[in-house]
């Protein structure tokens, strides 16, 4: 015996609107893993940059008593 499912139009307009959030929900997630990726990123882009910052600055340290200064510039 089959039974017939029907929804009252405030169910129907309830289900589509849940429907709908989860798809925002889903599209917030999206965002927030592609915007974690980027912040990754920028962060091992900053440790590089002060890693060779203090390179450079540990160069221009240990030749500013020497008469031939070996400083990195890049």
């Amino acid at each position: 015996m089959k039974t017939q499912t029907t929804h009252c139009p405030s169910c129907s307009e309830l289900k589509k609107y849940v429907d709908q959030q989860g798809e925002l929900i889903s599209q917030l997630m999206r965002m927030m893993a592609q915007t974690h990726e980027k912040v990754t990123i920028m962060e091992q882009s900053v440790q590089k940059l002060k890693t060779e910052k203090e390179v450079k600055y540990s160069y221009s340290i240990s030749g500013s008593n020497q008469s031939s200064i070996c400083q990195r510039f890049d």
